[in-house]
């Protein structure tokens, strides 16, 4: 039944007229009126009055709200968010708008980093490693049901830092050197476990599993600056120099040889202000590795553009992310991890086999391989050992994988087990350490003096 506007006609008008400038009929007038009189219109029946009203009774005067001037829109967009905010608008514009310039400043700098990082990376040319592939071993030469590949995770290797022993109670020392000779001694006990068990079960195909935090990066933590080493491109040059040597040596013991990389949470101007989107420290080293690696025939590098990878492996899938997703509170999320493992198929519309993350610094294993974790190179650092209690022994995770899944995993140790020896004076933790540099440099000074004379 069609509405009576006889009694309201002059009603409507009046409120229209009245209506504040910053109002709209579908938004605000049409439950303002209803409420008002007890009616039950629709913003289309008030509209089409109005309309009527405009064109066919001039006996009545409607305001004209289509052509408002901008600076009277402006005003009114003010005065509607000064009713909604505090008093002190005014201030806190300008702290917002202050905030948008400075973010807009960083981006424009780290966007202008990018283009030229990935300029340089363009100009790149590919060594010419002289790389010869080992033959490939048949089914019919090893002892096994079927052949088997390697898989190792690579992560946490944190170059650039530089951890002294007297800072972490004396459970751990790294710096730069310490890496190289980490990761020297990973490559030879990888090419030990393949030598040996080539045999048994063919072990043609290595693939690798770059899981981020390659670069100790700054300013992740604070105080983290004053135990860094090497700026920021120093650590990209020296990282990518030694992942490159580990790759010739895996290239020359392996068949084949695959390498996924996923970003970590460390890296250059990992800042509390954030960062531009793609801005990640171990992106643009994993770009630079593949670009002086790409001629070598019997390698394959896959470059995450995501923080997680969904990777299919005999049948089985593989989830590999560096675990930052999930929160630990002085040690493994146990409950966030398998959290995130049981979201994943959903999240992804696929089985989820395995969930393979880092980040951590402790090597587990949790519900018979269903969500892996990968140790790291530094062991103990100031954060984990005085913050978090926590101090590992430095180790990458490797197993085969085959028909029958995962098997044969190791965690391969880098560094013997930290053991606190006690003193003369039963002091088992560093101590004067201070007094000892204060009487070192005593000593130089005297010494000094006494060359002169």
């Amino acid at each position: 039944m069609r509405f009576n506007w006889k009694d309201h006609r002059k009603n409507l008008v009046d409120e229209y007229n009245n209506m504040p400038d910053h109002w709209t009929v579908r938004d605000n007038f049409v439950d303002y009126f209803n409420d008002k009189y007890g009616l039950n219109l629709t913003a289309s029946q008030i509209d089409n009055q109005v309309s009527n009203i405009r064109k066919r009774q001039p006996e009545f005067t409607l305001k004209d709200r289509t052509n408002i001037p901008n600076k009277a829109k402006k005003q009114i967009v003010k005065e509607v968010i000064k009713e909604i905010f505090p008093a002190d608008y005014e201030a806190q514009n300008k702290v917002i708008l202050n905030q948008h310039k400075q973010i807009q400043k960083i981006s424009a700098s780290q966007d202008i980093f990018m283009r030229t990082m990935s300029t340089q990376i363009l100009k790149l040319k590919p060594y010419d490693w002289n790389i010869k592939p080992p033959k490939k071993i048949k089914k019919t030469d090893i002892k096994a049901h079927s052949l088997c590949n390697t898989h190792l995770l690579l992560s946490d290797i944190h170059n650039g830092v530089n951890i002294k022993f007297q800072d972490v109670m004396g459970l751990s020392e790294y710096t730069p050197e310490i890496c190289e000779e980490r990761l020297n001694i990973l490559a030879d006990k990888v090419i030990q476990f393949h030598q040996s068990d080539m045999e048994i079960y063919g072990l043609n195909k290595l693939v690798i599993a770059k899981l981020g935090d390659m670069m100790e990066g700054t300013n992740v933590y604070p105080g983290q600056a004053f135990t860094v080493v090497m700026h920021e491109l120093e650590q990209w040059r020296n990282t990518a120099e030694l992942l490159c040597k580990f790759l010739i040596k895996m290239c020359n013991e392996f068949n084949e040889v695959e390498v996924f990389a996923i970003p970590g949470n460390h890296g250059w101007g990992s800042t509390k202000k954030g960062n531009a989107e793609g801005f990640l420290a171990d992106s643009f080293l994993y770009e630079f590795i593949y670009a002086l690696t790409k001629e070598i025939p019997n390698l394959k590098m896959y470059i995450s553009d995501c923080p997680r990878m969904l990777v299919q492996h005999g049948g089985e899938n593989f989830v590999y992310s560096h675990g930052n997703e999930s929160r630990g509170y002085n040690g493994i999320p146990f409950y966030g991890l398998a959290r995130v493992a049981q979201r994943l198929p959903n999240l992804l519309r696929h089985v989820v086999d395995h969930y393979i993350h880092a980040h951590f610094h402790t090597a587990s294993n949790l519900n018979d391989g269903e969500i892996i974790g990968n140790g790291c190179f530094p062991g103990g650092s100031n954060l984990s050992v005085n913050k978090m209690s926590v101090a590992s022994r430095p180790s990458q995770k490797q197993f085969y994988f085959g028909k029958r899944g995962i098997f044969n995993e190791s965690n391969i140790y880098l560094a013997d087990k930290p053991e606190l020896i006690p003193d003369d004076s039963g002091i088992f933790t560093p101590y004067n350490s201070s007094t000892r540099k204060i009487d070192e440099i005593q000593n130089q000074i005297i010494n000094s003096r006494g060359e002169e004379r």
